[in-house]
């Protein structure tokens, strides 16, 4: 028994019994050490092969199921596994689905869910995804744990009971307090409706004698409104004559009002045209006057090109071949500048031509 108990406290049997849940195949002793101590590649190749992957997140959970996950942790490795299980199941349910349907009653119990620093108990239950740590217990400690999970579930369900009871009872003399109140509550409707039934008697009475009364003042407010309407048709027919008067008046005010804004219309666009008119000679004369500028600009440039290009042509006879070279090269750099001061005149005439016209 003690040897037992040291061999399930090793971490050689820790790891098979992860391998066993998992569905993985077991380790021997040697390939474990090896595994665990670095050893050979081809040992590495095979614990990474047989090291449990990291199962994938659920993306659609079924209706009626959640998603829970746990984690474990051996010898500096971490990884976790994802469960779908039943909304509401206990942590028990879960720990059955995380073994196989063969495996011992020990493996059921070896191990225990913790969530944060405390521990699932085995009849706890699962109403949302959740993420829960692996812990090892050994089967001695996990059988102390259920059995203490057991009376402490077999505690809560007698308290649920006694609590129970104690609500129908209190239920059973609550309906009797309100047959009671509602019983009292009828008498007194009772007595209520003989005396509303007198009171209503009592105001048939009274009603009958107002409405006698009503009747003959309805008849003199009738004389009374009879003679208002007659007078009323009177203000009215004098009001609309006077109404149609002022109307009449009011158009004839409008017509002449209309009569003069269409005169004034007419000579506010005879002024518009005629300043039109002017404005558009005084443009045709401004043309005129760019156009007879810019031909005497044109002939001004060539007459300076022709005087440059004979005095040109004079000083290369006069100097050396190189010299000559020279010089065209600034003739010709200088005729770009010119060429481009010609060009920027012209833009921005164009540009004051524009803001003129604007």
């Amino acid at each position: 028994r003690a040897s037992y108990k040291e061999h399930v406290d090793t971490d050689w049997h820790k790891f098979n019994l992860n391998q066993r849940m998992m569905g993985n195949p077991l380790l021997s002793e040697d390939e474990f050490l090896s595994r665990a101590g670095g050893g050979t590649a081809a040992a590495e190749k095979q614990g990474e092969e047989q090291k449990p992957k990291q199962t994938e997140v659920v993306a659609d959970i079924p209706a009626g199921m959640v998603n829970v996950c746990v984690a474990f942790q051996h010898s500096g490795e971490k990884w976790s596994y994802k469960f779908l299980v039943t909304t509401g199941s206990t942590v028990l349910d879960l720990k059955k689905s995380m073994i196989k349907p063969e495996s011992p009653q020990e493996d059921l119990i070896s191990f225990s869910l913790k969530r944060g620093m405390l521990r699932m108990t085995n009849f706890e239950t699962i109403d949302q995804s959740e993420t829960f740590d692996f812990q090892f217990v050994g089967p001695e400690e996990g059988q102390r744990l259920m059995d203490r999970d057991g009376q402490r579930k077999a505690r809560e369900d007698e308290e649920a009971g006694e609590r129970e009871q104690k609500r129908q009872e209190a239920a059973q003399a609550q309906q009797r307090l309100e047959a009671e109140v509602d019983e009292r509550r009828r008498q007194e409707r009772a007595a209520e409706e003989e005396l509303e039934r007198s009171k209503q008697a009592e105001a048939q009475k009274q009603v009958e004698v107002r409405q006698e009364a009503a009747s003959r003042k309805d008849d003199e407010n009738r004389r009374r409104e009879e003679h208002q309407k007659k007078m009323q048709e009177t203000s009215r027919k004098e009001e609309e004559k006077r109404r149609e008067e002022t109307r009449r008046r009011e158009q004839e005010r409008a017509g002449a009002e209309e009569a003069r804004r269409r005169d004034e219309d007419r000579r506010k666009a005879e002024e518009a045209e005629a300043t039109g008119k002017r404005e558009a000679e005084r443009q045709r004369e401004e043309e005129r006057r760019r156009a007879e500028e810019a031909r005497r600009d044109e002939e001004s440039r060539r007459q300076q090109e022709a005087k440059q290009e004979e005095q040109r042509r004079r000083e290369e006879e006069q100097r050396p071949a190189e010299v000559a070279r020279s010089e065209e090269e600034s003739r010709r750099e200088q005729e770009a500048k010119q060429e481009e001061q010609r060009t920027f005149e012209e833009e921005r005439r164009k540009e004051e031509d524009g803001v003129r016209e604007a």
